[in-house]
């Protein structure tokens, strides 16, 4: 598999919003009816987030199989609205679009990157754990 990730443009933007309505269809029976709203809303207002921070997406054969968003926030980077398509993970595109975040903080000054994720996210849990990301217990 040859996945190549770039940075997003606008015309993206529905794309992105599949790619992120598919992913979280796959756990939509562990989401609580507050977290449900708070994600459709979020795919539905994409545009509006568009100038927060960059956007990259990974594409294998033209087919966005996988996404990430870049926001600065006091001195360090957000990790937002990470997603991979089911039928590539374990193939190391979640790593490249990481990886791709921490370029980014670094070429910003920014030493610190951080992310919220949900229990159910297991993949992601071990990425973001092999990744050398710390945990913190939150509400």
């Amino acid at each position: 598999m040859s996945v190549a990730v770039r940075r997003a443009s606008k015309k993206d933007i529905p794309e992105i919003g599949r790619l992120l309505q598919a992913v979280f269809d796959e756990f939509d029976h562990e989401y609580s009816d507050v977290e449900r709203d708070r994600l459709t809303t979020a795919i539905a207002n994409l545009a509006d987030r568009w100038d927060e921070g960059p956007v990259w997406v990974a594409c294998e054969d033209g087919r966005v199989v996988g996404t990430v968003t870049a926001v600065p926030k006091d001195g360090s980077v957000y990790v937002r609205s990470m997603a991979v398509l089911a039928d590539t993970r374990g193939q190391g595109v979640g790593r490249q679009l990481l990886e791709t975040t921490d370029a980014f903080a670094r070429e910003s000054g920014c030493e610190r990157l951080y992310l919220s994720t949900a229990p159910y996210f297991v993949a992601a849990i071990r990425l973001y754990d092999r990744a050398g990301y710390g945990r913190l217990e939150g509400p």
